[in-house]
């Protein structure tokens, strides 16, 4: 686990199960169209699906997946 000598708590330590889920999912939005999501790479050879792929359309598909693995793993707390 990991400490924070500043607040003297416990950080919370992510597992590899929740790691890979992350990652599926970034790699998912990243890489395939779906409802509200349109792929910036393609998944086979990773090169960019549009001229003009900036970082903030990178970014915007990072912070769905990362929602979309928080959703899952809450779920799955329930």
């Amino acid at each position: 686990m990991l400490y924070d000598r500043l607040l003297g708590t416990v950080l919370y330590k992510m597992t590899n199960k929740e790691r890979n889920l992350i990652k599926k999912k970034i790699l998912k939005c990243l890489t395939e169209d779906f409802k509200g999501n349109q792929a910036i790479f393609n998944k086979k050879e990773g090169w960019q699906v549009f001229n003009g792929t900036d970082l903030d359309m990178v970014m915007n598909a990072v912070c769905k997946g990362l929602e979309m693995a928080e959703y899952e793993m809450c779920e799955g707390v329930s």
